[in-house]
């Protein structure tokens, strides 16, 4: 009985391993699908010019890849308001879209 225990560990512990190594391989996966998707999305309003006529912090909320602080800041830069206004109006704006 003493000798199955060291067995079972390596066997669970291996079980862990594939599962890891499982969860891995499908989220790199699913990065790579996102990544190409966003690529995808980025022709289609360039070719589209759906960009056209919108603020330079407005494009940035449009990017997948950008956070809303840093929105928030581009937005600050190019009006000069403040940071309550800032957040206010990029959240507003972003609750239209």
């Amino acid at each position: 009985m003493d000798l199955a225990w060291p067995f079972l560990f390596l066997a669970l512990f291996g079980a862990l391993l594939g599962l890891l190594y499982d969860h891995a391989r499908q989220t790199k996966k699913l990065m790579w699908s996102l990544d190409a998707l966003h690529r995808r999305v980025g022709l289609l309003v360039s070719h589209f010019k759906l960009d056209e006529g919108l603020a330079n912090w407005q494009k940035l909320a449009l990017d997948p890849s950008s956070s809303k602080i840093h929105v928030i800041k581009a937005y600050m830069d190019e009006t000069g308001s403040g940071l309550a206004d800032a957040d206010r109006a990029v959240k507003n704006w972003l609750g239209q879209r």
